[in-house]
């Protein structure tokens, strides 16, 4: 075990200790029974440490300290190690129990998530919308801008012709310039 994780599997029928998601049984999971490996696995586990005990009790070597040490540290795994399975079971059974209760709350959870898909959805749509109308509007700004101007120049060109012309649109296509800055 990396880390000293352990993950919610269930027995594979063809290997006794090849393992697969739960999700991947539709079979209703006995977790008594799914757990089983892990604590005969811990139990053997046990049993050669109490033989190393043995042995090493046997021996009054100068390096019996190491080999304690040893044994003390996969005690001390092993006993962490059965306090995460049964932490593990406690998690299954609250699976087991949240499964049987879960059908219309997931169903609601499920609808809610979908509404707030859609209206996020909708909002992006809605949002592309407006920052093309932004820009489009700007562009139109731009080119009356330029056709104020290019008028305003026009009109002095024409009014260098003809003076009364002049004097009538001048204020005409200026006030059309502050209306639309």
């Amino acid at each position: 075990m990396e880390g000293n994780k352990i993950s919610l599997r269930a027995l594979d029928p063809d290997d006794d200790r090849g393992l697969k998601t739960m999700a991947d049984s539709h079979q209703p999971i006995n977790f008594e029974e799914a757990l089983k490996p892990f604590y005969q696995r811990a139990s053997e586990a046990e049993e050669r440490l109490l033989k190393l005990e043995a042995a090493l009790a046997s021996k009054k070597d100068a390096g019996n300290e190491e080999h304690l040490k040893t044994i003390s540290n996969f005690q001390s795994k092993a006993e962490n190690d059965n306090a995460e399975l049964a932490t593990e079971f406690e998690k299954l059974k609250y699976v087991e129990q949240a499964d049987a209760g879960e059908g219309e709350h997931l169903k609601t959870i499920r609808d809610l998530q979908s509404e707030l898909e859609d209206a996020k959805a909708e909002a992006l749509s809605e949002r592309k919308k407006a920052e093309e109308l932004a820009a489009e509007n700007e562009k139109h700004k731009y080119r009356i801008k330029h056709l104020i101007r290019a008028l305003e120049e026009a009109d002095q060109k024409l009014g260098s012709r003809s003076d009364h012309n002049s004097e009538a649109t001048a204020p005409k296509i200026h006030k059309l310039g502050h209306e639309l800055r």
